[in-house]
């Protein structure tokens, strides 16, 4: 292979097109670190029946899934030769594919190529919690410690947290220093609407009480949503001067939902899912936000977006410590008021909230300054581009 170029980047990810590259992944390796003179190649593998999106801006390759296993990972293998030939990249970045990275690693191993692994979540650990058989459960492991050989021996290995770090040093004896590249919040997005708009959007939702919280993101089981249902419930039974709104979900999901809070006088509206900067609107004419996340193992170490996404645009959140970052953020910036997963306690605040006891305004300024300060993706961008010049 001929010389390599010292401010080539091969990103490596599984998506459709890099408008769906996971937003924190987006926000740094395609909007921000091309700002710091690296030249980035995307190389995706999509998923199976995915409609292709090409870019006319950015150099992407997309490999497509086929019904057969091995001929996916061929296709991509093969992609990956030809665009390592022809960009000649210094740099390999696999974000938690450790299944592609088993094809790309000892290519880069061999040629020098350096490499950066993003573990940006326990994937591999979430699913041996959910597996029964023994022989999967014995193939999981397999892969799990060839992900842990992959991170020791990256020449960066960027984790979301402290926590996320402490967890991989506890579980497996891991002491390989990292880079701590939480997620944050795109400072470009941050667009503030006139009071027109805000009052247009009430209308249009029918938001006609004193005060508005919101929940945005998935209605899945998982989140048990209906735990914040029958929180607001309890809050309306109390005080009547709340509307709530829910953000996102499928058809499927609202529909579910829906049946559970029959006969439950709530003032709930549902959205359904909406476009990003349509979220961003929303937030604004919120009061408070709510992220109660369910304290369990696949959830203790999460990175709260959501809750960054609301501080940033001055709306306080209410969130339960059990979640790591969540209290280290609401801690750090009193941007929030920190509870346990307790509907009581919940229930107890907004009522404090609803009778004008919490100064919100100050609260939201707080986590705004706070989240525009330590979370730009900017700044972490700064940080990458440093440590990418110790290794070269």
């Amino acid at each position: 292979m001929t010389k390599k170029t010292k401010n080539k980047i091969l990103y490596i990810d599984a998506a459709n097109s890099i408008d769906d590259i996971r937003i924190a992944e987006k926000s740094i390796w395609v909007e921000e670190i091309p700002k710091h003179g690296y030249d980035v190649h995307y190389l995706l593998m999509s998923s199976r029946n995915s409609r292709i999106k090409t870019s006319t801006t950015h150099g992407v390759t997309v490999t497509r899934r086929s019904r057969s296993f091995l001929i996916s990972y061929l296709i991509f293998f093969f992609q990956f030769l030809r665009v390592i030939r022809k960009f000649k990249p210094k740099f390999v970045v696999i974000r938690n594919r450790f299944d592609l990275a088993i094809l790309v690693y000892p290519f880069c191993w061999v040629f020098k190529i350096r490499t950066v692994y993003i573990k940006a979540f326990p994937l591999i650990e979430s699913m041996l919690s959910k597996v029964s058989n023994k022989i999967h459960e014995t193939l999981i492991n397999c892969t799990l410690k060839w992900e842990i050989y992959l991170m020791q021996h990256s020449n960066l290995l960027i984790v979301r947290s402290k926590a996320h770090k402490k967890y991989l040093s506890d579980k497996y004896n891991f002491h390989k220093d990292s880079l701590i590249i939480p997620m944050g919040i795109n400072t470009t997005m941050i667009k503030k609407i006139d009071e027109t708009a805000k009052i247009e959007l009430k209308r249009m939702y029918n938001l006609n009480k004193p005060y508005i919280s919101i929940y945005f993101g998935t209605l899945g089981e998982g989140r048990k949503i209906d735990f914040i249902v029958d929180m607001v419930h309890e809050v309306s039974k109390i005080k009547d001067t709340l509307n709530f709104l829910i953000v996102g979900g499928s058809e499927e999901e609202i529909s579910n939902l829906k049946k559970k809070t029959q006969g439950k006088h709530a003032n709930i509206c549902f959205t359904g899912i909406v476009p990003r900067e349509h979220l961003f609107k929303l937030l604004q004419i919120a009061d408070f936000s709510i992220s109660a996340v369910p304290p369990q193992e696949r959830f203790l170490l999460s990175s709260p977006t959501k809750m960054f996404e609301s501080m940033a645009f001055g709306c306080p959140v209410l969130a339960n410590k059990e979640i790591v970052e969540q209290k280290e953020i609401i801690e750090q910036s009193n941007g929030g008021i920190l509870h346990s997963y307790n509907k009581q306690e919940f229930v107890d605040t907004i009522i404090q909230i609803l009778n004008e006891e919490v100064d919100l305004k100050a609260m939201g300024e707080k986590g705004r300054r706070y989240i525009i300060e330590n979370r730009s993706y900017s700044n972490m961008a700064n940080e990458i581009v440093k440590q990418l010049k110790l290794v070269d």
